[in-house]
């Protein structure tokens, strides 16, 4: 190959830095005068040179105070044959080169390419998705709970800090769509992050009725962490593919959801009491399945017992 293309910059989330000679030799390192000029400092200023000869490549190491490795691993020699699709590190620089005619993947298809490019729809859904997640929110909270008068200021403070979650990983994930793509997304992360919420608030208080229908706290316990793992690795590929182009956004999130999830139950484990000596008593008592959603207190409940036995004993 006549022509050689290199590459600088192997993530593929990152912009690239391409060099494409013809023929002509090619320096590599941190001085001015190289072809390829690198700002990392475990490379020297003269570190390499590409060099082609009756049509083949040639790579020559330069200095040797750090070790130069040809696709993971160290060279066998100061000069060595390239092949398209070589991958060199130099320092921590990732270097690869390529032929003109090197085979390139297939494009790859972009989903929800209208919530990538429309950032006024991105704003006016997101808001409508907080709307409908604080009032989802307070309305279940004070159906399925309901213990007497509502606490509006508790329940304002709750809303506001469910917003501030929203705005503060949404706007987490907008600041690394921003650095590593140049677009920050933020309508679409706070969409994509209140939908994710949404189905946890309506699917939790759902699997307190397993507890009562199967009277066993474990199985409640063990759906609710499934739903958190789904819910928490579904919302992190859909974070990773709107802030990044890398590659394995389910393995990603998968592992991502294992670890949040795993720490939250490790870190509830934990500051559990071993021993407490006042009495623990629950402040609503879910009735069955045909009263579904109509909490009751348990003064209002002792109430009643309190007046059915006044009938009987009539």
């Amino acid at each position: 190959m006549e022509s050689l293309i290199v590459q600088v910059g192997g993530r593929p989330v990152q912009i690239k830095s391409l060099v494409n000679c013809n023929g002509e030799a090619i320096g590599i390192g941190r001085g001015l005068g190289n072809q390829v000029i690198l700002t990392d400092p475990y490379v020297a200023p003269e570190q390499a040179v590409f060099q082609c000869e009756d049509g083949v490549w040639y790579f020559e190491n330069l200095d040797v105070i750090n070790p130069a490795l040809l696709n993971n691993e160290i060279l066998p020699s100061q000069r060595v044959g390239l092949q398209s699709g070589d991958r060199l590190v130099l320092g921590r620089t990732e270097i690869q080169v390529f032929s003109p005619d090197h085979e390139v993947a297939p494009t790859r298809k972009l989903l929800l390419s209208g919530w990538l490019h429309d950032d006024s729809i991105g704003w006016v859904a997101a808001i409508l998705a907080m709307i409908v997640c604080s009032l989802l929110d307070f309305s279940l909270d004070h159906l399925l709970y309901a213990t007497g008068e509502v606490e509006w200021k508790s329940s304002i403070i709750d809303l506001l800090w469910l917003n501030l979650f929203l705005l503060i990983w949404s706007g987490a994930w907008a600041v690394t769509g921003k650095l590593i793509r140049h677009h920050y997304h933020f309508g679409q992360q706070i969409f994509i992050t209140t939908v994710g919420l949404i189905g946890m608030i309506i699917v939790f208080p759902l699997l307190e009725y397993i507890e009562f229908a199967s009277n066993r706290a474990t199985l409640s316990t063990v759906f609710s962490l499934l739903v958190m793992l789904l819910v928490v690795a579904r919302l992190v590929k859909l974070n990773l593919y709107f802030a990044t182009s890398g590659r394995h956004a389910t393995f990603i999130g998968i592992v991502v959801s294992m670890v949040i999830v795993g720490g939250l139950s490790a870190v509830n484990y934990l500051v559990q009491e071993d021993f407490n000596s006042y009495a623990q008593t629950e402040n609503v008592l879910f009735p069955g399945f045909t009263r579904f959603g109509s909490g009751e207190s348990v003064g209002g409940y002792f109430d009643q017992v309190e007046a059915m036995l006044d009938n009987a004993g009539q």
